[in-house]
Formats: structure tokens, C-alpha cells, sequence
């Protein structure tokens, strides 16, 4: 039933999360505004990135799912690049909406993208995209890089809510456009919550096994389901916090102005 209920969640954030990337490309090929590049990474990374993620990694869940180890890698390989893309448009956006005139930020950014480019080339040339328990530095370094995007938007997103929270009172900031920045942090934490429950688990599964190469199904399946519920959770609060951003209903507008009414 969970996992039902999980897969469930999953979906919805899919579907969700291609519905705003189609509104964020459409609307950033007239503006050439930074909301193109949010758009990438739900595309790239939230769309694609989930799709290839379920693929490779459902044999970890049931071992007659599993692809063979060839596939797998070539898949693997095309995932990392996608979500290294898809997180360097996270990298683009935050740069371009909270710093836009700075310069250290700006090259933040590009060492960010030259650093998963290189990180991708050295996990191929290393391991041949292994899909393993524990991978090579190489992988790892790009994995920072990726969580680190997702961290530093959160923060900003957190920041630029406390800032404009305060104009509310003397008429200087919308109520609605203020609440959609802590929104934006909320989900930012949540993906970056789901994003470490996979090394979790893995670093769990090597503590116990010892073994960091071979995925065994009877011994690692708790860790999978604990980690798809895990995903699960987080995922309803992503995906809740995401509609509200972009979809929100009447009722959640007048809850929100109804404290400023007069």
C-alpha cells in the first residue's frame, strides 16, 4: 500500500513538475528572463532525471527488473548529465534572481559547471558510469556540486522571504508574492532532503554489508522501502509547496490576505 502510495507521489510530481517547466520555457522564450532556466532544471532534472532514476534503479526493489549491467551504466551515464544540467539552470536561476550584480556569484556559477562537466568526464573515464553502492570520488564531487545548487537557492529563497516579510506592514511588499518566496525555500529544503536520503541509505547498506560494489536485493531491500517512503513524505510536501508556488487556489490567496485586509 505505502509503496502504491509512493509511487503515486512520485507521478505527481512528475506530471506537476513538467507542467512547469512547459509554463517556464514558453514564458522565458518571450522574456529571456531567468525563469527559462528554472524551467531546465524541472525538464532536465525533475522530469527526465526521474524517469531515467526509476529505470535504473528498479532492480534494486525487484531483482527481476533489473537491466543488465550495460544498459544500466549507459543509462546511468545519461542521467548524471541530465540532472548536472538541469541542477546548473538551479545554479543560473538563483544567481540571476537574488544576485544578479555580483561577480563572485557569477563565477560561483561557472566553477559549479565546470566542476560537474569535469566530474562527469572523470566518473566516466574512473568507472564507466557504474551503477554502484558506493561510487568512485568522482561521482561524489559531482553529487556536491548538484546538492550544494539546491542548498544555495534555499538559502537565498529563506533570506529574501525574512527581507520583504518586514515591508509587508507598511504596504511595500504583496502578501502573496512574499509568501510564494518562503514557499520556494520550503521546497528547495524538501528536494534537498530527498536528494541526501539516497547516499544515506547507501552508506547505511555499506555499514551493514561491507560491500560497496554489489547491491544485494534481500539484504538492501528494507533500506529501498525506508528510503521510498522517506521519499515519499518529502515529495508531498515538495510537490504541495511547488503547486502553491506556481497554482495557487482562491482559498489559499484569501488565507493569506485576510490577515492584511484592512
Amino acid at each position: 500500500m505505502l509503496q502504491a502510495i509512493g509511487g503515486l507521489v512520485m507521478a505527481f510530481n512528475m506530471a506537476l513538475g513538467l507542467t512547469v517547466a512547459i509554463r517556464l520555457l514558453r514564458l522565458g522564450a518571450r522574456t529571456r528572463g531567468p525563469e527559462r532556466w528554472l524551467g531546465v532544471y524541472f525538464l532536465f532534472m525533475w522530469f527526465v532525471g526521474f524517469i531515467l532514476a526509476t529505470v535504473i534503479y528498479m532492480g534494486w526493489s525487484s531483482p527481476s527488473l533489473a537491466l543488465p549491467d550495460t544498459l544500466r551504466s549507459v543509462l546511468h551515464g545519461i542521467y548524471v548529465a541530465a540532472s548536472s544540467f538541469g541542477l546548473y539552470g538551479i545554479f543560473v536561476f538563483t544567481q540571476q534572481v537574488f544576485r544578479p550584480t555580483s561577480v563572485a556569484a557569477r563565477s560561483a556559477v561557472l566553477a559549479a559547471g565546470i566542476t560537474m562537466v569535469l566530474a562527469w568526464i572523470a566518473y566516466g573515464v574512473t568507472e564507466g558510469f557504474r551503477v554502484g553502492v558506493i561510487n568512485g570520488p568522482a561521482y561524489w564531487v559531482g553529487y556536491a556540486v548538484r546538492q550544494a545548487a539546491i542548498v544555495w537557492m534555499a538559502v537565498e529563497s529563506f533570506l529574501y522571504w525574512a527581507q520583504l516579510r518586514r515591508r509587508i506592514d507598511v504596504g511595500l511588499a504583496e502578501p502573496i508574492l512574499v509568501n510564494r518566496f518562503l514557499l520556494w525555500g520550503v521546497w528547495a529544503v524538501a528536494v534537498s532532503l530527498m536528494q541526501l536520503s539516497d547516499p544515506i541509505a547507501r552508506l547505511w547498506y555499506w555499514w551493514i554489508t561491507g560491500d560497496a560494489v554489489h547491491y544485494q536485493p534481500e539484504i538492501g531491500r528494507p533500506m529501498t522501502l525506508l528510503t521510498l517512503y522517506a521519499t515519499a513524505a518529502l515529495g508531498t510536501v515538495s510537490g504541495s509547496a511547488l503547486l502553491l508556488t506556481f497554482f495557487p487556489t482562491a482559498g489559499y490567496r484569501r488565507w493569506l490576505l485576510a490577515p492584511h485586509a484592512a
